[in-house]
C-alpha cells in the first residue's frame, strides 16, 4: 500500500526538518589544522539526542569515533602522525564532513 502525501504536508514536513537541522550547530576548533586537539562543541541538539562522529586518515581507516551532545567532546591527537584526516559528524537532521590537516 502507498501513503500520499499532499503539497501542502509534504511542504510542512520538510520546513520542519530544515528548522530543526538550523536549529543545531556544530564547532571544530580548530577549524582546519590541528596539532595535539581537536574539540567539538554543539548547541541546540535536543536531550535526548546526541550527534556521532568518526574521524578516519587518508586510507580511511577509523582513527577516532564517538557521541557528544551539546557537552562537547575533546580529542587528543598528540599520538596520530601527521596527516590529513576526514571528521564526519552526524546525528538526526544533520550531516557535515570537515577536512582536517594534522601538523
Amino acid at each position: 500500500s502507498r501513503i500520499y502525501v499532499d503539497k501542502a504536508q509534504k511542504a510542512k514536513l520538510l520546513q520542519k526538518q530544515s528548522d530543526e537541522a538550523e536549529q543545531v550547530r556544530v564547532a571544530v576548533v580548530p577549524s582546519n589544522i590541528f596539532e595535539n586537539q581537536i574539540t567539538l562543541s554543539a548547541t541546540g541538539v535536543p536531550a535526548s539526542c546526541s550527534l556521532s562522529y568518526v574521524m578516519t586518515n587518508a586510507s580511511g581507516q577509523i582513527v577516532y569515533q564517538g557521541t557528544f551532545g551539546n557537552e562537547g567532546v575533546s580529542l587528543s591527537t598528540a599520538s596520530i602522525p601527521m596527516g590529513i584526516y576526514i571528521l564526519k559528524i552526524s546525528g538526526d537532521h544533520y550531516e557535515h564532513s570537515y577536512k582536517l590537516i594534522k601538523k
